[in-house]
């Protein structure tokens, strides 16, 4: 089970959550400058997924990224930037029709720019 408060992710990303009728997934979906970010959290499983697409072409995925056994989501704001930190677990990501498997966090951002990165703790 992931410790989060659905409400970092409400004032980081600025959208509301679509949620499932058992409220176990929630997911967020920020259009921003031709892109979309869609975040489904799955906080009972402890599962992440992110997806980076273009906005009008939501079958050109750019990167998608699942975190798997993710403990914990936390929310910082220093001055202008906000990000969400979606600690380690075990990821995978899937580029290109392959999957690879790493144990790094993932990094969002919203403002100025959308962006995801990896980190390591």
């Amino acid at each position: 089970m992931i410790e989060w408060d659905p409400v970092d992710l409400l004032e980081c990303l600025e959208v509301v959550p679509t949620a499932d009728k058992d409220g176990v997934e929630h997911t967020y979906e920020v259009t921003k400058d031709g892109l979309k970010l869609i975040i489904s959290v799955f906080q009972y499983d402890g599962e992440v997924y992110f997806s980076l697409m273009r906005e009008n072409e939501s079958e050109n995925t750019i990167i998608d990224l699942k975190i798997n056994q993710c403990p914990e989501i936390t929310f910082s704001k220093t001055g202008k930037i906000e990000q969400l930190d979606f600690h380690p677990g075990r990821q995978i990501i899937e580029k290109f029709d392959t999957s690879y498997s790493i144990n790094q966090g993932v990094r969002v951002q919203i403002k100025p720019d959308i962006s995801i990165e990896l980190y390591k703790q």
